[in-house]
């Protein structure tokens, strides 16, 4: 669901609340800490985000030319297969051919 944080980060942000504190009315200095913890938290994961964003921008797509079954073929791999063009979305083991496995996605269809 959008807009919704993981187990993880909802560990992180509550960290700082006792039981007892949860039970209860929070004053407006927990409230105001409550909210940096969370902003601490939701920065640091749109930063890897971000990392990894700079990561796929840097390296691009690759054309490798029609699949090969003895082809490995790394993430951003783009490679044409019975006419369609197919994307790398993931490392592809040896002889996954595209559209048989979850490590390809179709870009373009053939007619």
């Amino acid at each position: 669901m959008a807009g919704s944080l993981d187990d993880d980060a909802r560990t992180k942000i509550l960290a700082g609340f006792t039981e007892d504190a949860l039970k209860r009315a929070p004053s407006r200095a927990e409230i105001y800490g409550f909210i940096l913890d969370a902003v601490d938290v939701l920065s640091e994961q749109i930063a890897e985000q971000g990392k990894r964003v700079a990561q796929v921008e840097q390296k691009g797509l690759t054309y490798r030319g029609v699949w090969q079954r003895a082809g490995d073929y790394e993430r951003g791999a783009i490679v044409t297969d019975k006419g369609s063009a197919w994307a790398a979305v993931k490392a592809v083991n040896n002889g996954e051919r595209p559209g048989e496995g979850s490590a390809w996605q179709m870009m373009l269809k053939s007619s």
